[in-house]
């Protein structure tokens, strides 16, 4: 149990490290159905799931991306943020495969997975990263170029980020 988590959460609660040793871990997603948490690690390119029952597990691999379009090598290319749409299926944002995906929940496999979207007027996304669902079933992501962020020689802890845009099609982030 850990103590003194600052002025975020009151001295008084325990916290509990539930799963530890991910390069860069994302889009926390509570599936109460299923009494689940689902998160992706990025860099390693899986998403997990954790539950009471069985603990840690690896849900999806990979998870954003499998080499099916243009990638950067260097970049940070597994899923990133999670969601459930209306009917409850898994929404992904895939940084390596540049686009959304779903996956439901009778078919966990690369086989399940299918894009929603994968285009802007014609050009591939650069990474998608978070996402909400609105209460009409309408899905809100963001495009950043993480996918394109050459971690090699970036150095975040000094946010000094170098981005290849030689496979970057949109010149922009958007949401």
């Amino acid at each position: 149990m850990m103590k003194n988590a600052g002025n975020i959460i009151d001295d008084s609660i325990d916290l509990e490290v539930l799963a530890q040793g991910f390069e860069i871990a994302e889009g926390p997603l509570w599936v109460a159905s299923k009494k689940m948490l689902l998160f992706s690690d990025v860099k390693g390119n899986e998403i997990y799931s954790w539950t009471e029952e069985a603990g840690l597990n690896t849900f999806l691999s990979p998870s954003g991306h499998t080499k099916i379009v243009p990638y950067f090598e260097g970049g940070v290319l597994g899923s990133n943020g999670l969601a459930l749409d209306l009917d409850g299926n898994l929404i992904i944002c895939q940084h390596g495969d540049r686009r959304l995906a779903k996956l439901s929940f009778d078919n966990v496999s690369q086989e399940g997975v299918s894009a929603i979207i994968e285009k802007f007027k014609g050009k591939r996304f650069n990474s998608p990263n978070d996402l909400t669902v609105a209460p009409n079933g309408d899905i809100y992501f963001t495009d950043p170029p993480y996918g394109f962020c050459d971690i090699a020689n970036s150095d975040p802890s000094k946010a000094e980020m170098i981005f290849v845009k030689d496979l970057q099609e949109i010149p922009f982030c958007g949401i």
